[in-house]
């Protein structure tokens, strides 16, 4: 079970496609993306045929990695 996460500035277009369809090809099941000027978390997950099939956008509230799911993360504070 994979966990990555991309801080992003300044290439979010790039992390939230290009990067995103690398990742799901290669079966990294959690693929957080942290926005920076944006001020949200995008959490894909699910990774089929190239794609994630799920893409969340958080702001607020607490969030598990799959690959540590007793690990909690106040999405707020990841943001500040």
């Amino acid at each position: 079970m994979y966990w990555l996460i991309e801080v992003s500035n300044s290439t979010l277009s790039y992390d939230l496609n290009e990067k995103a369809r690398m990742y799901a090809r290669h079966q990294i099941r959690d693929y957080w993306v942290i926005d920076i000027p944006g001020s949200q978390l995008w959490v894909h997950r699910e990774p089929n045929q190239g794609m994630y099939q799920s893409v969340v956008k958080y702001s607020t509230g607490i969030i598990m990695p799959l690959a540590l799911p007793q690990v909690e993360v106040d999405v707020l504070r990841l943001l500040q």
